[in-house]
């Protein structure tokens, strides 16, 4: 089982990956800020039309959190 975070401001898209998610047995959780970023995650997954998400951002998640997998969707 994978441990997922997930972070999206948009309710729909959350909705539809997290039922999909779900069907492979993985462990989802929602995020609001990146304050909540854990090692215990195997992947994140990104909202990029969210206005929060800058590439500075991006680079210090691969900074501080190396063994997570990033993902990132835009529509």
């Amino acid at each position: 089982m994978s441990n997922i975070l997930l972070y999206t401001n948009d309710l729909e898209l959350g909705t539809k990956l997290s039922e999909q998610l779900l069907y492979g047995n993985n462990k989802i959780r929602f995020i609001d800020n990146f304050n909540e970023l854990n090692n215990d995650a195997n992947m994140l997954i990104i909202d990029l039309d969210s206005d929060d998400i800058k590439p500075n951002i991006i680079s210090m998640i691969l900074e501080n959190y190396s063994s997570i997998r990033i993902v990132g969707i835009m529509r």
